[in-house]
């Protein structure tokens, strides 16, 4: 789901990959209860959790976030060999396809995965354009937060922060 779709309809809820996590986590974990609060709800697999180390259940209740444990049969197909994702991004994958959930990732082989599947996916900085577009973040916060994850995630590109501030509003 690209940005621009996303004001059409509203996921029921999301499920996040390790690196959204982390980038928002080290840049601004308010971030979060205003997604759980304002669109949806924002569960975490527990695998993805333990690959997460600023976050423990604790902290992650107070941010809104739910965690969610696989089923056997999830972990079962999660652990199948081959193909070029981890077992946690299966994880997110089987997690999001078998509950009709949105997955929010940067990753490019997760989100073509997602697609293949059926399965409605988010970048993350589409958090922030959600909330902007509600009127729930303002523009200075979301270019700020932004700007923060693009100096601590040098796999963002220059482009895509650029991209995502002429979005906002």
């Amino acid at each position: 789901m690209e940005a621009a779709q996303i004001k059409c309809s509203l996921p029921k809820a999301i499920i996040c990959d390790a690196d959204v996590l982390i980038d928002y986590l080290d840049s601004n974990k308010r971030i979060f209860p205003k997604i759980s609060k304002q669109i949806c709800v924002v569960y975490i697999p527990l695998p993805i959790l333990s690959e997460v180390k600023q976050l423990v259940g604790v902290e992650a209740k107070k941010l809104g976030l739910i965690i969610f444990e696989p089923t056997l049969k999830q972990v079962t197909e999660a652990s199948q060999r081959g193909g070029p994702l981890s077992f946690e991004d299966k994880i997110c994958l089987i997690m999001a396809r078998d509950e009709r959930w949105a997955c929010v990732t940067n990753d490019r082989n997760l989100r073509k995965k997602c697609r293949e599947e059926g399965v409605d996916v988010m970048w993350g900085f589409d958090l922030m354009l959600l909330l902007n577009q509600k009127g729930e973040l303002s523009k200075k916060e979301a270019q700020d937060t932004a700007n923060k994850i693009r100096t601590n995630n040098p796999y963002i590109k220059v482009e895509t922060l650029s991209e995502f501030t002429k979005k906002l509003k």
